[in-house]
């Protein structure tokens, strides 16, 4: 009988494609079968199935856990205080262990990654980011809905283009040296992917509104983060999309610009900006992402 893990990362699409990387090499390594669920009813991000936007490359990596639910439910778990009720959990952030418990029983919904296990279904409800987030790239592809959107993005800029990325709500990015370096430089056409309505209206108020281009619904943002999506709603749809098309028109422009961040946890870059730097890095990587 096939063996599994329940894996739940809350958090951005960086730290999501860093969980799946990070959890898809001990389901090789265990015999065990992932499964993905970025639509838990308690979670506090993203809240739609992955598999919308992306088809997994490996039979082994079920990026839909809705339809697994009742089959999931009657298997031995670890950690063992969720047997029974998988489903039913309330997770909560403690920052002393960096991750998120179970709100019942102050426990750690994870498990050891070193470790071996006998349960059947191992749970992890996780945050946490890091660069091998790009090597899940490899594991998935874009769905039609993905590539329409680009499609029609890249139609509308047309031709070539630069882009930048600024985070500027939880974390803070000091951009306007950039973007008089931008001017200055002449530059066309940039693409700004940002959490920030204020940042967009920046660069158009120096660059020109005719040569800034920016697509992602920034109404409400509420000082918070853009991947966090509480409310499941249409708002919340299009965010999603809008973070998984952002991450790729910046790979696809001619040159990239990401700026150092300020903010909690002393990260010296946006998780997301590196990711986007990577992947405009490694064409062929990008090229098999899009096929």
């Amino acid at each position: 009988m096939s063996k599994f893990i329940l894996l739940r990362p809350d958090s951005g699409l960086n730290d999501i494609f860093f969980a799946i990387e990070s959890y898809a090499g001990y389901a090789e390594q265990t015999d065990r079968i992932l499964i993905v669920d970025t639509a838990y009813r308690n979670s506090k991000h993203f809240n739609e199935e992955l598999g919308r936007y992306f088809r997994s490359r490996s039979i082994r990596l079920i990026l839909s856990a809705g339809e697994h639910y009742e089959f999931l439910s009657k298997l031995s778990v670890f950690p063992n205080f969720l047997q029974n009720r998988i489903h039913d959990y309330e997770s909560f952030w403690s920052t002393p262990q960096r991750n998120y418990c179970d709100r019942s029983s102050n426990s750690l919904i994870n498990f050891d990654l070193t470790k071996n296990y006998s349960e059947s279904l191992l749970v992890a409800h996780t945050a946490s980011g890091g660069q091998n987030s790009f090597f899940t790239c490899a594991r998935l592809r874009v769905n039609d809905i993905v590539r329409q959107q680009i499609k029609s993005k890249l139609e509308f800029i047309g031709g070539y283009y630069d882009a930048i990325h600024v985070r500027h709500t939880d974390y803070q990015t000091n951009y306007h040296e950039k973007l008089i370096e931008l001017k200055q430089a002449g530059v066309e056409k940039l693409f700004v992917a940002t959490d920030n309505e204020q940042v967009v209206q920046d660069f158009k108020n120096e660059l020109g509104e005719n040569r800034v281009y920016s697509f992602a619904n920034l109404k409400r943002h509420d000082g918070l983060p853009l991947h966090r999506n509480e409310v499941r709603d249409q708002l919340n749809t299009t965010k999603n999309l809008d973070a998984i098309v952002d991450l790729l028109l910046l790979a696809l422009a001619r040159n990239l610009h990401i700026l150092p961040i300020t903010g909690p946890g002393g990260a010296k870059y946006s998780g997301f900006s590196l990711l986007a730097k990577n992947l405009w890095t490694s064409k062929v990587m990008l090229k098999r992402f899009l096929s």
